[in-house]
């Protein structure tokens, strides 16, 4: 798994960071630098307070998929979901019957450009 990973969503306006094995500080600072975003000191704590991985929606309304470690494949599931959740949320899609599919399909796709 690379340090560093933008999934880019062709068909939504929102991306996906994944950041792996690195510090907080170091996610700050290249968020700050590459992409002119801040995290907020909430959003700060929570990623400082994750042991096994954690998903923070970014003021631009991109996800940041956090994982301190190695994840298993149940824990890369786990925060991917919250990251559809976050971002078709965003987008004004329910869960429903009627929407099942876009994230049965989303979630399949984030988890492939993972592993």
């Amino acid at each position: 798994m690379k340090k560093y990973q933008i999934i880019k969503l062709d068909l939504f306006p929102y991306d996906i960071m994944i950041a792996y094995d690195v510090l907080v500080d170091d996610i700050k600072s290249r968020l700050n630098e590459k992409y002119d975003i801040k995290i907020d000191d909430d959003g700060e704590k929570l990623l400082r307070g994750s042991r096994l991985a954690h998903t923070l929606k970014l003021p631009n309304n991109a996800v940041l998929i956090y994982f301190p470690a190695k994840p298993t494949n149940g824990i890369i599931a786990h925060e991917v979901f919250h990251a559809v959740w976050m971002i078709l949320a965003t987008m004004g899609v329910a869960p429903s019957v009627d929407s099942e599919e876009v994230y049965a399909y989303m979630l399949e796709y984030i988890i492939s450009k993972i592993v």
